[in-house]
């Protein structure tokens, strides 16, 4: 026997030793591994009979098993003549990506500059001057509560102005009517 072929036995004996204890390598170790796994299998079909969702989705293990098997996988993949179709059909979107991309790369300084890398440590400046808005739109809301009374006082009185005025025309054309026709009869 050569030696690579009697090392290969020392490593299967030692591997037989772990699995199955000691020295006893005979077929009684096996039988106590097929007992115990059909002891299992029995009780997990007692476990699931009756429980449709499970039953189904151990009948969809096969499918699983298929989709992710490599093989699965070689027999989807399309041929060179329809990859080729496909990157030829999508060539415009290519093109306009690649472009943005261009322009990403060309606009990165800007974007790693000093400005743009200081805008974490201008937060509290922004904090800031978010609470100062706040605070200047609710002087705002206020002091409009207070024109809105003032506003329609206003318009108010000029309401009132113009009826007085209105009047005062409709007197001032009648008497200059009446003024007019005393002048004509004499």
């Amino acid at each position: 026997m050569e030696a690579w072929e009697e090392s290969l036995e020392e490593q299967l004996k030692s591997l037989e030793i772990r699995v199955f204890g000691g020295d006893n390598t005979n077929a009684t170790g096996y039988s106590k591994c097929v007992d115990r796994v059909a002891y299992f299998n029995n009780r997990l079909n007692s476990a699931i009979t009756g429980r449709d969702k499970i039953t189904n989705m151990l009948k969809k293990l096969d499918n699983i098993e298929k989709y992710l098997d490599p093989e699965y996988v070689d027999c989807l993949t399309l041929p060179d003549d329809a990859k080729l179709q496909l990157i030829t059909a999508q060539e415009k979107i290519i093109t306009d990506t690649v472009a943005r991309l261009e322009e990403i790369e060309k606009l990165k300084p800007v974007l790693n500059s000093e400005h743009i890398k200081n805008t974490p440590n201008l937060s509290n400046e922004l904090l800031r001057l978010s609470e100062i808005e706040i605070k200047q739109q609710e002087e705002v809301n206020s002091l409009c509560s207070e024109v809105e009374p003032l506003v329609a006082s206003y318009n108010s009185i000029i309401q009132t102005l113009t009826k007085q005025f209105i009047q005062w025309d409709d007197l001032t054309t009648k008497l200059e009517m009446k003024s007019q026709m005393a002048k004509t009869k004499n």
